[in-house]
């Protein structure tokens, strides 16, 4: 649980759920940073060549301007489906993989 300025109890996993049903995210963890909710995402970086057809080779400029206009259209999704003091601030692209528990848990305490 995070709390918000103004006292209000945020829970992370109800905004992380919303994350991971985006179609390009595998996995999400939303923390707290400078006092604003920030999610870090990873993004199935294979889907996003499927659906935009790019070749390897020419991948690396094109994919950087894609995962940008991914994620905005993400941080528009998010937070139209939460309350306003859930609303995400910032996301930020995971580019490893989230370190994770025997469980298949994030280490939350990790990342914040």
């Amino acid at each position: 649980m995070i709390v918000g300025a103004s006292g209000e109890n945020i829970y992370p996993e109800e905004i992380e759920s919303i994350i991971n049903n985006f179609r390009f995210v595998v996995d999400s963890l939303v923390v707290q940073q400078k006092g604003k909710l920030v999610a870090l995402v990873q993004i199935n970086m294979e889907e996003m060549e499927k659906k935009y057809q790019i070749l390897k080779q020419d991948m690396t400029r094109q994919v950087e301007d894609k995962v940008d206009e991914v994620l905005n259209e993400l941080q528009e999704y998010v937070n139209s489906q939460v309350n306003k003091f859930s609303q995400i601030q910032k996301i930020v692209l995971q580019q490893v993989p989230f370190q994770k528990t025997a469980t298949l848990k994030i280490k939350r305490f990790l990342y914040t």
